[in-house]
């Protein structure tokens, strides 16, 4: 009993494989312990004609399960995906294999959508659809990257750290990736509200939280803007220190107006 459900659980439950190898372990106890009592009534059972039979009955037996047994193992751990799709929709690029490779910490997305139960557009979820598969992908393909999926109504104390004190109605559909050793985190900007370049821009948002890469941000100058470095009463200092909190790279570009300039432009 022991040993078949053993080798039943350790061949196609892998969450349950280690309670298996005990079961596997007790039923092998049990089975030498009566045939160590009953040693003399089992070698003649075996050298027997009918139990010579049985014998090799149980041997392909015990082959044929243990074959199952390593191909199952080997799929547990080796568990690759295979995209039969016509577009490839379920298949990473290159780089984004090579990013998710070398993640220099954990990183977490999560994803502010309602249950899909409760999402009555359809384009809504449709969008939704191709962010969980793609978040899906990223998961399976490095344990370093998990994602979660969060009702902004239901955990407005999750809304509150990434958003302040922005309404939770202006958060559904947006995603965050936040490294969770740096604590750094990247609000995801979408190529276009579609998601077509959903898989680029989960890969940007992920080296921006692990600090790999950073958004740039230019403010003008020359033309009597304020400074980026000034005081809160004529500059941008508050301003340029939120950005830089946010993980953003604020830098000053300098364009001297000239009359070439102006006589250039129509």
């Amino acid at each position: 009993m022991h040993l078949s459900r053993g080798i039943a659980v350790v061949a196609f439950i892998g969450s349950m494989r280690l309670y298996g190898y005990i079961d596997i372990v007790i039923g092998l106890v049990l089975l030498g312990g009566v045939g160590s009592v009953l040693f003399s009534n089992v070698l003649t059972a075996f050298l027997s004609r009918t139990g010579r039979y049985g014998t090799n009955t149980l041997i392909l037996v015990g082959a044929f399960t243990g074959i199952i047994v390593v191909a199952n193992v080997i799929s547990f751990e080796n568990s690759g995906r295979l995209d039969v799709t016509a577009t490839n929709q379920f298949s990473l690029g290159n780089r984004t294999k090579d990013v998710l490779s070398n993640l220099s910490e954990d990183v977490r997305a999560t994803a502010f959508y309602k249950d899909e139960e409760d999402t009555d557009r359809p384009e809504v979820a449709a969008r939704r659809n191709k962010v969980l598969n793609t978040l899906e992908e990223f998961d399976s393909r490095t344990s370093k990257f998990t994602y979660r999926v969060i009702d902004p109504d239901l955990k407005p104390e999750i809304v509150s750290k990434f958003f302040g004190a922005r309404p939770t109605g202006f958060v559904t559909e947006t995603i965050v990736v936040e490294g969770m050793d740096s604590g750094e985190f990247d609000v995801l900007q979408p190529t276009d509200a579609s998601f077509t370049e959903l898989e680029q821009d989960l890969v940007t948002s992920t080296l921006v939280a692990t600090g790999k890469e950073k958004k740039l941000i230019y403010f003008l100058s020359g033309h009597g803007e304020r400074d980026i470095n000034g005081p809160l009463s004529d500059g941008y200092a508050a301003v340029r220190s939120g950005l830089e909190g946010d993980n953003y790279r604020v830098e000053e570009l300098f364009w001297d107006p000239t009359k070439a300039d102006v006589e250039g432009t129509f």
